[in-house]
């Protein structure tokens, strides 16, 4: 994530361990840019993540861990202010 102060300008987010390749949400990158990042657009960006997810029988604990795992992770990028490029 790219933020400038409280704003996330630019936000790349890619999921490991969820699908046999690493998975992109381009829909939640689309949700964060341009927005003040608040705990809850991170639990809608969580809530995102993880829609349309079909787990197999057992791997259903992958849903709600990512959909914490995205929300937690946003709001500690947007609490310590980091900066990160691609």
């Amino acid at each position: 994530m790219e933020m400038d102060k409280d704003v996330c300008r630019r936000a790349r987010i890619v999921l490991g361990g969820v699908a046999p390749i690493p998975w992109r949400l381009p829909d939640v990158e689309a949700m964060l840019s341009g927005q003040r990042v608040t705990p809850e657009l991170a639990a809608k960006a969580g809530e995102a993540a993880v829609r349309g997810a079909r787990p197999l029988a057992k791997n259903g604990y992958k849903v709600p861990m990512v959909r914490a795992m995205v929300a937690r992770t946003i709001m500690d990028i947007a609490d310590r202010g980091l900066r990160t490029a691609d």
